[in-house]
């Protein structure tokens, strides 16, 4: 809403971008993402947008994006910084969930609440783990919300949302 759908399409073009699903923006793939993560392509992001405080709250959380992934997948484990990079992952996330309604995706829960755990835990990145369990929590989150009517589509953060959201969560944890 905030920005010229010209000014999107340009962006794509110039960087090869193709989304490959439905919806407002889209979606992309793994290599999509982090070719668009890159501090280049990031830098371009902003120098094509209007200059909003916006724009850098986004590529800022973007930037943050880039530096978890870089974390979670480094040879050896630095829990300071990998305490440091969460919480600005966090920080930049709850700015944009307070101003914009981002919602907070099951994934985005688990980064927020549960990483520094696993890594202090385990003293390990998760360079040699398997992503599988954050697909399969999502698949099987999804199911229980469809199966339970606890599924909301629109009118997301609304009071009925939040409600179905926690009674969803109750009824997947219990």
């Amino acid at each position: 809403d905030l920005y010229p759908v010209e000014m999107k399409e340009v962006f794509y073009m110039r960087h090869n971008l193709k989304k490959s699903g439905e919806g407002p923006g889209g979606k992309f793939n793994g290599p999509s993402i982090k070719y668009t993560l890159r501090e280049e392509v990031l830098k371009d992001l902003e120098s094509t947008l209007p200059t909003f405080s916006i724009t850098e709250q986004f590529t800022n959380y973007l930037r943050s994006i880039r530096n978890l992934h870089r974390v979670c997948t480094s040879k050896k484990l630095d829990l300071k910084e990998a305490k440091k990079v969460i919480d600005t992952f966090s920080e930049h996330f709850y700015n944009l969930y307070m101003e914009f309604h981002l919602s907070m995706t099951l994934k985005t829960h688990i980064i927020i609440h549960h990483y520094l755990y696993f890594f202090k835990t385990t003293k390990k990145t998760m360079r040699l783990t398997n992503g599988e369990f954050h697909e399969s929590c999502h698949s099987t989150l999804r199911q229980s919300e469809e199966r339970s009517n606890f599924k909301v589509k629109r009118k997301l953060g609304t009071p009925i949302h939040q409600y179905k959201s926690w009674q969803s969560l109750m009824f997947y944890n219990s």
